[in-house]
């Protein structure tokens, strides 16, 4: 039985792009999937040029051919998706033993099949498109499947450089047998075929190990992270309760103060004190009485720094409603979303729009909470959170990501979004927590 000795160009060409394509619909896109598709089809029409164009070159020129066709696979992925390049090019690596191991697959069924089939053109590229769709569809259930459980990992240059071995042994023995053609080599093209997709699937299976593996020990980088930013917001609680304590002392004791400087004989002296120390009152008497004392020692101590950034808060909050939660919840909740909105409203240059908002009500047996802070320009969001604007992002970001999980530890939902020039953050919880 004759037997093609390589796999059409234009097939292996039309795996590479899908493969990405695959990956890029998981991933965060730039593009609707209209500038995807249009995407897709340039990707193709330049892969399978490229592929098509050096389909004779010398056997020692084919792995360099195969090393742009790489490249080419790698652009295609950042001009659709919108991710680090350190992440990009680990993902273009797995596509590329994807591609792999799809086209080696789908030419060892052709080959198996052919004398039912026929040698038409037809005949092989129906065949080829069932394969195709077969196998990518299964990927992408699995790979959609994984993103929604896990959070999207930032993978580092040692992980990239790990993948890149696995990926280029996968790709040395799978095609060993074409490269030791010789006279003494005796080998059925089926063989080789049979040898090259059993060691893509075993180097495409080590490759997901590796990251299960890698999304494991991101889970438990998450998970303590998340307990020191908890920890971290319950700490701030217990400096300001401290902190109130000792004002409400001073507080007091400056109003003992008064009673006796009313007893000054000099009226323009004793009117002169009196005038500083109600001023003194002012600026630390607590001004928060929501009925939460948790919630006003987090409104008292967020109240100094907006004082000093120039920020006007305006709070309407039923502290009452809270009485359910635990108080790191509560610390993770507001803490979180003010300090957010704090350190962006205070980069703006015109301190009449230094404006934040906060309410804790009462809506249609839900607890609605909802802190907006004026915005200038857009906020970049990311799988419905709003990305951090601080350079290492896999250090940050996950303040936000605290708030979502101490909200729904309580069966409830938090949204982002912009509303004209205000950045809103709404949580709703429902009220039978309240009531347990």
């Amino acid at each position: 039985m004759g037997v093609e000795q390589n796999i059409p160009r234009i097939y292996t060409g039309i795996a590479e792009i899908l493969a990405c394509f695959v990956y890029c619909n998981v991933l965060p896109q730039k593009h609707s999937m209209r500038g995807r598709l249009g995407s897709l089809a340039v990707g193709l029409t330049v892969q399978c040029s490229f592929l098509y164009a050096t389909r004779h070159v010398p056997i020692y020129l084919w792995t360099g051919c195969m090393l742009v066709a790489f490249m080419l696979m790698f652009l295609f992925m950042s001009r659709n998706c919108r991710a680090d390049r350190i992440s990009l090019l680990y993902i273009a690596i797995r596509s590329f033993v994807l591609a792999e191991f799809t086209a080696s697959a789908e030419w060892e069924v052709y080959i198996q099949v052919r004398d039912e089939i026929g040698e038409g053109q037809v005949a092989s590229v129906i065949l080829m498109l069932g394969v195709y769709g077969l196998i990518f569809t299964g990927v992408y259930l699995l790979e959609r499947h994984y993103a929604q459980r896990n959070r999207r990992v930032v993978y580092s240059v040692s992980e990239v450089f790990a993948a890149s071995l696995i990926a280029v042994a996968t790709f040395a023995f799978s095609n060993v047998g074409f490269w030791l053609k010789a006279p003494d080599f005796e080998m059925q093209m089926v063989d080789i075929f049979n040898t090259r997709t059993l060691v893509d699937l075993g180097g495409l299976a080590i490759l997901y190990a590796y990251q299960f593996r890698i999304g494991e020990l991101q889970a438990r980088q998450d998970l303590a992270n998340l307990s020191m930013v908890l920890q971290s917001q319950y700490e701030n609680y217990r400096n300001y309760q401290e902190t109130i304590e000792l004002i409400n002392i001073k507080y007091h004791d400056l109003k003992h103060h008064t009673m006796l400087l009313r007893q000054e004989t000099d009226p323009a002296r004793r009117e002169a004190h009196l005038k500083e120390l109600e001023q003194e009152l002012t600026a630390f008497r607590p001004e928060q009485q929501t009925g939460s004392p948790v919630l006003d020692t987090i409104l008292s101590g967020k109240s100094v720094k907006m004082k000093n950034a120039q920020i006007e808060f305006t709070c309407m909050a039923d502290g009452k409603l809270l009485e359910f939660m635990h108080v790191t919840d509560i610390c993770t909740i507001f803490g979180n979303a003010l300090d957010n909105a704090i350190e962006h409203v205070a980069l703006i240059s015109d301190p009449g729009k230094r404006l934040i908002s906060m309410s804790v009500t009462r809506r249609r047996g839900f607890i609605y909470i909802e802190i907006s802070n004026y915005c200038e320009g857009t906020v970049e969001m990311e799988e419905g959170l709003p990305v951090t604007t601080k350079k290492d992002r896999s250090l940050h970001g996950y303040g936000t990501r605290s708030m979502v999980y101490a909200v729904r530890k309580y069966d409830g939902e938090v949204t982002f979004g912009e509303e004209g020039h205000f950045f809103v953050v709404r949580m709703i919880i429902p009220e039978e927590h309240s009531e347990a």
